[in-house]
């Protein structure tokens, strides 16, 4: 744990898109095998997770753990090296959105030149639209 410890604190700024990156990778390898799948399935319920993030010697908490790899995921998941206007304030806007949708608005807002707001709206919206939706009847 020493040694994550270390390499957090060298990879703790969460406020660029390479750190961001690079956190993510590090924790997912060190938790997750570096499988985005089992991150998927296991999410924050890794107990060396929790630790890591209740632990007082690293500078982040468990939200940006999270968010660094969930943006690492969707940043690889839709091979966003090849956007050049969106950026990481774009992707964490789609964070919640099925595969699918994240993929079409990150599209969308790469050829359109969304503003992140038009983005987080849009992103909005289709959460809304999804939670609206009835259940089928038996």
């Amino acid at each position: 744990m020493q040694s994550l410890q270390t390499s957090v604190k060298r990879h703790q700024d969460t406020n660029t898109l390479e750190g961001c990156l690079e956190l993510g990778e590090v924790v997912l390898k060190k938790f997750y095998g570096g499988s985005l799948a089992t991150f998927r399935k296991l999410g924050t319920r890794h107990v060396s997770f929790r630790k890591l993030s209740e632990d007082p010697e690293v500078p982040v908490n468990g939200l940006a753990l999270y968010r660094a790899i969930s943006i690492y995921n969707v940043y690889h998941q839709h091979k966003a090296w090849r956007y050049k206007h969106n950026g990481m304030s774009h992707f964490r806007a789609v964070l919640s959105l099925p595969i699918k949708d994240q993929a079409r608005l990150l599209d969308q807002s790469e050829k359109q030149g969304w503003t992140v707001n038009r983005l987080a709206h849009e992103a909005s919206v289709l959460r809304s639209n999804k939670q609206g939706e009835r259940m089928p009847q038996p």
